[in-house]
């Protein structure tokens, strides 16, 4: 069939790389869409990942809160401090600067609207003495995952009334 194979030259030569063309679009797309989905997928994994950050800071917070209370109440499982209102700084009373910290995380304020916990007088690194780690005085197991282990800090507060609270 020679007229047969002559059509299909014809043919050939009149489409040019029309596929070729057509499947190189697709491939983009299909490329596109990759992209697109590997983006969307990284963006979760993040926000996945702050979450659980967020959650961890937080069980942390609440575990520091729990050891103050244990701290104070001076139940822990070691030797704990016998806490007193004798045992706060009340020399820092009657000074020029009569709202401060001391060694073991003990601090008196003499009014309410004072924030000693934002000032310079607590000293929040891990080797600062005017506030406590976490566990220090109850014995309490260090927590797994944060960056660094909660501290706080106990405030006995003076109030215009002049009583301790």
């Amino acid at each position: 069939m020679p007229g047969g194979s002559l059509h299909f030259e014809q043919r050939a030569r009149r489409e040019q790389g029309a596929v070729l063309l057509i499947s190189l679009m697709f491939l983009i797309v299909l490329t596109l869409l990759g992209l697109s989905a590997m983006k969307a997928t990284t963006l979760e994994e993040r926000m996945a990942g702050n979450s659980r950050d967020y959650n961890i800071a937080l069980q942390a917070a609440e575990s520091a809160l729990r050891d103050a209370e244990t701290d104070l109440k001076g139940t822990g499982v070691t030797v704990g401090r016998a806490l007193t209102i004798t045992t706060f700084p009340v020399n820092l009373i009657g000074s020029a600067t009569p709202s401060g910290c001391a060694a073991g995380g003990l601090c008196i304020i003499v009014n309410e609207t004072t924030q000693l916990y934002k000032t310079a007088s607590v000293d929040w690194s891990t080797s600062g003495t005017t506030s406590v780690q976490y566990g220090q005085y109850t014995g309490a197991s260090s927590i797994t995952g944060v960056s660094a282990q909660p501290r706080y800090v106990l405030e006995l507060m003076q109030f215009a009334d002049g009583k301790n609270k």
